[in-house]
């Protein structure tokens, strides 16, 4: 993920460069770039209690994403989090084959928090 960001970065700069003349700092977290590579390592510990579908998602543990993911729609109540959870849990029903149910959460992620949840609108009309 971290090189496509950088690639993305500097493919931005280069064409400002080219548009104005003028430069531009590309940078990255680099927080990001450790959470990302420690992310397997962070699972399946004990006393680990699961609250974040997506981590099992990046494991390609669908099954396991879509189960997290219905415990977390019971507890929370932040719409902007509900609606992430309803877009991890498409996502995985996507990757399982259920294309029906995942279209119908993306839809239910969507109608959450229209404003900041692109991936569901992504998700519903194709990239």
């Amino acid at each position: 993920m971290i090189p496509k960001i950088i690639a993305f970065a500097t493919a931005l700069a280069l064409y400002h460069r080219q548009s104005t003349g003028r430069g531009q700092l590309a940078s990255t977290s680099l927080v990001q770039a450790a959470t990302y590579h420690q992310a397997l390592f962070m699972f399946e510990f004990p006393g680990y209690r699961p609250t974040e579908p997506r981590g099992y998602f990046a494991l390609g543990e669908y099954q396991q994403a879509i189960d997290v993911a219905d415990q977390c729609l019971q507890r929370v109540v932040d719409p902007e989090f509900i609606a992430n959870v309803y877009s991890n849990l498409g996502d995985a029903q996507t990757r399982l084959g259920a294309y029906g149910p995942g279209h119908r959460t993306y839809i239910m992620g969507y109608t959450r928090d229209y404003i900041l949840n692109w991936r569901g609108v992504v998700s519903l009309v194709g990239e």
